[in-house]
């Protein structure tokens, strides 16, 4: 079904050319983000992205104008924008045989993983113990922690953003993230609150 609205795109069917225009106009794209990525050192590509999520589910579509490729992502379970569009440029990637990017430590992506097997507060400790070893970038954990918070576990949001708040200790936004995270009814009956949220 995604696929069908795709190419119903590149058609007059469903929209006529004066509706794209007005639907795919970057001064006001109607939810879509509209514009030019570097696909390869020498290309830029015109992209037209949209992605939502709602009650757990989560979803993105990139098209490649130009080439008439896309990407469309279908997840049941809460992604964010941030992941979602990491996953889509590195199947871009391949897509225009670009090298791959390593993903083997990406901490957010072992922190997923270790929610999923039952292992995160293990997990956390040791990436806290092997800080050195990894590249942690505060955005992405943010945006994790968030999703963790949004799904509902509370222990394990706190821990996270009391971790982001101790490794960016000089970042206020960690700092107003935790007390967000504090304060957020989700958290009110979370283990050692008294421990995070001080």
């Amino acid at each position: 079904m995604p696929l069908n609205f795709d190419l119903a795109l590149y058609g007059n069917q469903l929209l006529n050319e004066q509706s794209k225009t007005r639907l795919f106009n970057p001064e006001n794209s109607y939810s879509w983000r509209v514009g030019k990525v570097p696909v390869t050192k020498e290309k830029n590509i015109n992209v037209h992205m949209y992605d939502g999520q709602f009650d757990g589910y989560s979803s993105m579509m990139t098209r490649f104008i130009g080439d008439k490729h896309s990407i469309i992502i279908l997840s049941n379970v809460g992604i964010s924008y941030f992941l979602k569009q990491q996953l889509t440029f590195d199947i871009a990637d391949v897509l225009y045989n670009e090298p791959l990017k390593s993903r083997e430590n990406d901490v957010s992506l072992i922190l997923i993983n270790s929610l999923i097997s039952g292992t995160f507060e293990q997990t956390l400790a040791g990436l806290e113990a092997k800080k050195g070893e990894y590249s942690f970038n505060e955005t992405s954990l943010s945006v994790l922690a968030y999703q963790v918070l949004w799904s509902g576990i509370g222990n394990e949001s706190l821990q996270l953003f009391s971790f982001i708040s101790n490794t960016f200790g000089d970042s206020l936004k960690a700092k107003s993230n935790l007390q967000l995270a504090c304060n957020h009814r989700i958290t009110n009956d979370s283990l050692n609150k008294q421990h995070f949220c001080k």
